[in-house]
């Protein structure tokens, strides 16, 4: 799915379809950016085994680190520009395979080799198994924080401070882990150069996300508000099914990606989080808005003869992944503290748990009036009439 910048050659032709590198990266993830649209636009990326680069890496820490830095960059400057292919936290999604690196961690499955019945299969090739989520979670900023947040508390509070460290040392002992597995040139291969690339590998992703979050927060800072009167009312809502719906009539044969894509149109340059459906869901595309709101939309043309259109779009309010296991953990921690006999923990958890669901209706209900805002302004930008206009 991706080469790097370092090791790429493109056809001429291929490059003018997509008007180029985009000017916007600078420092890094034009490789990915161009790897991206020309995938979008039905392109394919190959691999060539006999050519050979001589690429020079970073020679020293500082200069590692400030690569890291323009790496998480590039990355939240590419979650603005292709945001369905992230997730909430700003993690890339790869749909398909990317080169490697020194990130071994203890959960990476092992490759396996396709036999054949027997052992009799032609071409034996040596497969890859899907990563599981665990193999990069012990290098996230996420995990890092989680882990010092239980060392302190455990600290300040006297518990288990061998159990608040697991998190961490789980940590430690993959860097080494892939810092053992790295290969090193025998002029440096001691215990000291072991262990500096153990630090790299621990410390570059965190770097990467600190300032990916940071440059994510300014964009977002910068970005045009869509503004929606503050008496604005919500109609259609179902608050027993959380979804509302909205028709539009066109005479001029639209059909329902014309509506998709004006909307996507919409909300992608005002920084929103959007995921396209690859053809397994029950919806189109998807919309996240800040930590707790999440909505999925779904659009059905109906064919009334001849160019006339009756286009309905149904739009479904949920909660979001993080939303739902924060709740499920603090659901969990007060029982837990009920049953341990540690009322102050189940209550502080308890009252945690109802701000979380507050939020997660206000942020929801936000995102509907967004929503329902923006499926007009588009509608009326394709020139298409609501139902009930058009009943009036």
């Amino acid at each position: 799915e991706h080469i790097p910048g370092c090791n790429m050659a493109f056809l001429k032709s291929a490059l003018e379809r997509i008007h180029g590198f985009d000017t916007t990266f600078r420092a890094a993830g034009d490789d990915v950016d161009l790897c991206w649209r020309l995938q979008d636009i039905g392109y394919s990326i190959g691999f060539s085994a006999a050519a050979m680069v001589w690429h020079f890496r970073r020679n020293s820490v500082r200069a590692y680190l400030e690569q890291q830095m323009g790496y998480g960059n590039a990355e939240a400057l590419l979650f603005f520009k292709h945001p369905y292919r992230f997730n909430l936290l700003g993690h890339s999604k790869w749909f398909g395979r990317i080169y490697g690196d020194s990130t071994i961690s203890l959960f990476s499955p092992r490759p396996v080799i396709y036999h054949g019945t027997f052992g009799r299969g032609l071409f034996q090739t040596l497969y890859e198994t899907p990563a599981s989520p665990l193999t990069h979670l012990p290098f996230t900023l996420e995990w890092t924080v989680v882990g010092l947040v239980l060392l302190v508390a455990a600290l300040a509070g006297g518990g288990p401070v061998g159990i608040a460290l697991v998190p961490l040392s789980i940590s430690v002992a993959s860097s080494l882990a892939s810092a053992w597995r790295v290969k090193v040139d025998p002029r440096f291969d001691d215990a000291a150069s072991r262990l500096l690339i153990a630090l790299l590998i621990f410390l570059g992703p965190l770097v990467r996300s600190g300032q990916r979050y940071l440059r994510r927060m300014q964009g977002l800072s910068e970005v045009e508000r869509i503004e929606i009167p503050a008496t604005a009312p919500l109609h259609g809502l179902d608050w027993l099914r959380w979804q509302f719906e909205v028709a539009f009539w066109s005479d001029h044969g639209l059909e329902k990606e014309s509506v998709i894509h004006a909307v996507l149109g919409f909300l992608i340059p005002r920084r929103y989080l959007t995921t396209i459906d690859q053809g397994w869901s029950d919806w189109d595309f998807a919309v996240t808005r800040g930590a707790f709101g999440r909505a999925t939309l779904q659009v059905a043309a109906e064919n009334h003869g001849g160019a006339k259109r009756l286009l309905r779009v149904r739009c479904r309010l949920r909660s979001t992944r993080l939303s739902r296991v924060a709740m499920i953990a603090l659901v969990g921690v007060a029982g837990g503290a009920a049953l341990a006999g540690v009322p102050e923990v189940g209550v502080s958890a308890g009252a945690i748990a109802a701000i979380t669901a507050v939020m997660v209706a206000y942020q929801n209900l936000r995102l509907a009036r967004v929503l329902r805002h923006v499926l007009e302004a588009s509608a009326r930008g394709l020139g298409l009439r609501s139902l009930a206009e058009r009943s009036e």
